[in-house]
């Protein structure tokens, strides 16, 4: 009998200020910021970026971070409701999502996961120039 396993994954690095987050956003050409808590329940969508993100970090070079859900990122970011994700090229925001648990309601019928579905959409965006 066959069986499916997922290898555990490393969390993004965790960025401690603004002005690093910034000069990281500044040090690459594709770069995403996650907001979230530091110990999130399983299941939500940072546990599926993180599951999918390696991909596009091999493929594409991109470099994922994440800050904490604290008042200086919210501030600094302009972010109202966590998770939240900022997708970022040459240093500029293309794209973000709060509120990211939000189920996607305009995922296929076909699409088991549609929290996974969501966040490889955004990364397929930033990653393939399409704006």
């Amino acid at each position: 009998m066959t069986q499916r396993y997922r290898i555990a994954c490393d969390e993004p690095k965790e960025l401690n200020t603004v002005e690093e987050a910034k000069a990281k956003i500044q040090d690459h050409k594709l770069a995403v910021i996650l907001f979230n808590e530091r110990y999130p329940e399983p299941n939500t969508v940072e546990h599926k970026f993180n599951w999918c993100r390696q991909v596009y970090e091999h493929k594409f070079d991109l470099h994922c971070y994440k800050c904490l859900d604290e008042d200086k990122f919210k501030t600094g970011f302009n972010i109202k409701v966590t998770p939240a994700f900022i997708f970022f090229r040459d240093g500029e925001e293309i794209d973000r999502f709060e509120d990211a648990d939000q189920p996607e309601s305009n995922a296929p019928k076909e699409e088991k996961d549609p929290k996974e579905y969501r966040i490889r959409t955004y990364l397929d965006k930033l990653c393939t120039k399409q704006n």
